[in-house]
């Protein structure tokens, strides 16, 4: 194994050392993007965080007995972008899902219409795409913690007896910043921590994880737009 390689693999499970990697390849990355594309790409546009999401796809998935990693990562890149475009011809925008999913009715025939719906509001409400970089920087976030931002749509809790669970679980978190670095670094929901601050159950817990760590990223994280949906969080309603 190379010293690449073996950067890599330590990459895969650690994110400030996925960030120094990001750092390291940013040129590389923005070449990638620039020729896979046939313009000039910087990290201000949309094909970035593109690009960031193929990156990390190709080093948390790497096989090194399976040849070279730039060459693995650029396949991922193109493919990636060309997703992308695809997914702009077909909608005619770049539009994002409003993030009312963490609000969602419990009929799932009213949630998808809610969705569709909102895609069509985004550029009167955000005509500078703030909320949908928002979202782009927290889908990748949250794919190192094993999902994405869009399964929150089956994630957010629907009962007011959960949803009151649910933040007293992250708030938990977001008031003892050990435990919330501690959870960033090893991208694991600190159940035990929780239950025995709060004495919620393991089984409320594991089913909300995704929910819970999302609003924790969120909530902790540069995401101005995306934290004025998570309302419930804000009220000073608890559990009795």
């Amino acid at each position: 194994m190379t010293d690449l390689d073996q950067k890599i693999m330590d990459a895969a499970n650690d994110e400030m050392l996925f960030e120094d990697l990001v750092s390291e390849n940013r040129q590389y990355l923005l070449h990638a993007a620039s020729r896979h594309t046939h313009k000039y790409i910087t990290d201000s546009d949309d094909e970035w965080s593109v690009v960031l999401i193929a990156f990390h796809h190709a080093v948390t998935s790497f096989d090194p007995d399976k040849g070279n990693f730039y060459a693995y990562s650029d396949l991922l890149i193109r493919h990636a972008l060309a997703d992308h475009y695809r997914s702009i011809k077909k909608f005619h925008s770049e539009l994002s899902i409003d993030p009312n999913i963490f609000e969602l009715p419990q009929d799932p025939d009213l949630a998808e219409n809610r969705i569709v719906r909102n895609l069509s509001e985004q550029i009167t409400y955000f005509p500078d795409q703030t909320l949908k970089y928002e979202i782009e920087s927290a889908n990748l976030l949250l794919s190192r913690y094993g999902f994405s931002f869009y399964d929150l749509i089956q994630a957010s809790p629907k009962s007011k007896k959960t949803k009151l669970y649910c933040k007293k679980a992250v708030l938990s978190i977001l008031q003892n910043p050990d435990f919330c670095s501690e959870m960033k670094r090893t991208k694991r929901l600190p159940i035990k921590f929780i239950q025995e601050k709060t004495g919620i159950p393991q089984k409320i817990l594991d089913r909300h994880r995704k929910y819970i760590v999302a609003a924790v990223v969120i909530l902790s994280g540069d995401y101005p737009n995306l934290s004025e949906y998570i309302p419930f969080l804000k009220s000073e309603e608890v559990l009795p």
